[in-house]
């Protein structure tokens, strides 16, 4: 399979030759031997320039679907529908990367996005009235880096609630402001530095540093319920995110859901169902906050016991979580406490899964949107590129 996409420069020489339209072997510098005319790289570049706009058109509709699968509520047969077509569309774009050819008026066909071409052509200018060669140069690209990233996915420290220097977060060379009054007023009680605060500081600067901070989904798995000595009335047992929750007859796990998700929207974290392993029987629950802030869970020790361990009596603090990606290498010079390493730290551009991709779950749509992000960028970068291919065999 020919796994290319195709990048274009333009080479300008001063020498001017005499105009002829016949496709001729020729030995200058740079030493490139194939020659097309005028009309013919007009319809290279009319033939890439469309290419390039369907490409476009399809990985759009692909993040449109990524998007619409991120949402945690989707049922299953809903997701294999998504990705029924999101798995079409990826075949389509494969299709077209890889039987583009272009053909030029001797039924001649170049592989161009697979091997790449390097050509000359003759362009009149009016001001000088005469003919320039100008050059070229096709580049083969390969699929398996399109769309490629460095990304990584960072736990905040729950302890760090100091002001830092500004220089504490250093990002591309570029330091990032991080004030003890940067928490996003969402998150849990007491922690200074939330996700949503952090994600926002980076996105400011991306401009200078090219890297951006996607917020994820912030989640508790409470998998080991017991609700055999549970407290029948929940008041003054437990807390989330600072919000006293009340709720009477919490005699099962459904119970503990329904009364947690009737709080929802003043803690911002809700309560899903977890099954065992036949889907059959509930056996304990998940808090989630979808928008990324912390989730602060106070309990006393009557709660705790029910939860099997997983939480402790008095405040329990479950940081968010932030991906930071770029389409190129991410240097971090600091980050301890905030990303919860010391030293410099590198993220390296690693290969596109994008023909293997898909969006059978929330996390895998999420992944997959990244990809699509960067793969946008390039398409646009391809594009741009062969703006500097003639339109018009004169130039004024």
């Amino acid at each position: 399979m020919r796994n290319y996409l195709v990048f274009i420069s333009l080479i300008l020489l001063g020498s001017s030759i005499s105009a002829s339209d016949t496709k001729q072997r020729f030995s200058v510098q740079p030493k490139i031997q194939l020659r097309f005319t005028c009309e013919e790289t007009i319809g290279l570049a009319n033939k890439i320039e469309s290419t390039m706009s369907r490409l476009n058109e399809i990985v759009q509709r692909q993040r449109s679907l990524a998007i619409e699968a991120s949402n945690w509520t989707l049922g299953r047969n809903d997701r294999l529908y998504l990705n029924a077509e999101y798995a079409s569309r990826t075949s389509e774009f494969l299709q077209f990367v890889d039987h583009f050819a272009f053909t030029d008026s001797y039924g001649e066909d170049y592989a161009v996005f697979k091997d790449g071409i390097q050509f000359r052509t003759l362009l009149y200018s009016s001001i000088d009235q005469t003919s320039l060669p100008v050059y070229f140069k096709v580049e083969p690209f390969e699929i398996k880096s399109f769309g490629g990233l460095a990304s990584e996915i960072f736990s905040l420290d729950p302890n760090c609630r100091q002001d830092l220097p500004q220089d504490y977060l250093v990002m591309n060379g570029v330091a990032l402001a991080v004030p003890a009054d940067s928490d996003d007023t969402l998150s849990s009680v007491g922690n200074s530095h939330s996700a949503i605060a952090i994600a926002r500081i980076i996105d400011d600067q991306s401009g200078r540093t090219g890297v951006f901070a996607d917020l994820q989904t912030n989640f508790v798995d409470l998998d080991k319920m017991d609700m055999t000595n549970a407290p029948s009335d929940i008041y003054s047992h437990l807390k989330i995110n600072g919000i006293p929750l009340a709720g009477t007859r919490i005699y099962s796990v459904s119970a503990l859901i329904t009364a947690i998700n009737n709080y929802a929207n003043q803690t911002g974290v809700r309560a899903s169902a977890i099954l065992d392993s036949d889907h059959l029987t509930l056996i304990g629950l998940k808090l989630i906050a979808l928008d990324g802030r912390n989730i602060e869970v106070n309990a006393s020790d009557a709660f705790a016991a029910i939860t099997g361990g997983r939480i402790k009596s008095g405040e329990n603090l479950f940081v968010g979580k932030i991906k930071l990606r770029s389409s190129s290498s991410i240097e971090i010079a600091a980050g301890y406490p905030i990303l919860g390493f010391s030293g410099k730290h590198t993220i390296a551009v690693t290969e596109s899964d994008f023909p293997h991709s898909d969006i059978l779950t929330q996390v895998n749509a999420s992944n997959a949107l990244s990809i699509l992000d960067s793969a946008v960028g390039q398409i646009n970068e391809y594009r741009s590129s062969i703006a500097s291919m003639p339109r018009s065999c004169v130039q004024r």
